[in-house]
């Protein structure tokens, strides 16, 4: 319990770093795409989080399972990388977000946009209220915050470049995928005489 109590405080405390860093996206003029939805979007995640909180200090379900320790545990996960790419991204004057944005992806190891994040910790917490048989507000709240994250703009656009002729294709973040022979045009118009 206490395990499951700690988790929830410490994630509570990384959604309110990210809530302090959304002003400072407020006010730029240059954010990726889904970055202002998903930096409002966390307020509810994070007093969702603190009903969940309010009621494990009177004890977890002895159905529980290890459960609300597994989703709290990816929740908090998913909240770390928030916190970097927020806090790594942060418009600061004269550098842009969207480039530093890009940087970041390229250099972590799954390269999460936040918006895929933010989705996957809505999931998660609906699953947490289902099976704390949290309100029917809460619920609804995040059923509303995923509808929208679900239509929110992408936050950088996936874009690829080809090389042609021998060698690879290098698609966004350095996915290599064999080039496929393709015949020379000259090859079947040559007769061999």
């Amino acid at each position: 319990m206490s395990d499951v109590f700690g988790l929830l405080g410490t994630t509570i405390t990384s959604f309110d770093i990210i809530l302090t860093l959304r002003q400072r996206y407020m006010e730029a003029k240059e954010v990726p795409g889904a970055f202002p939805e998903v930096l409002q979007r966390m307020e509810i995640a994070r007093r969702t989080l603190q009903k969940v909180q309010d009621k494990a200090s009177n004890g977890i379900p002895s159905d529980d399972d290890g459960v609300t320790l597994q989703l709290v545990q990816a929740c908090k996960e998913k909240t770390d990388k928030l916190e970097v790419i927020f806090d790594k991204a942060a418009p600061v004057e004269g550098a842009s977000p969207i480039k530093k944005y890009r940087r970041i992806l390229e250099h972590m190891k799954n390269s999460e946009k936040v918006e895929d994040l933010a989705k996957s910790i809505f999931r998660d917490l609906q699953i947490l209220t289902q099976r704390w048989s949290m309100d029917a507000v809460t619920q609804s709240e995040l059923k509303e915050a995923l509808e929208k994250l679900e239509q929110v703009e992408p936050s950088i656009r996936d874009s690829a470049s080809t090389v042609y002729g021998s060698g690879v294709i290098l698609h966004n973040y350095s996915t290599v995928r064999p080039v496929p022979d393709i015949p020379s045009p000259l090859a079947s118009t040559v007769d061999i005489i």
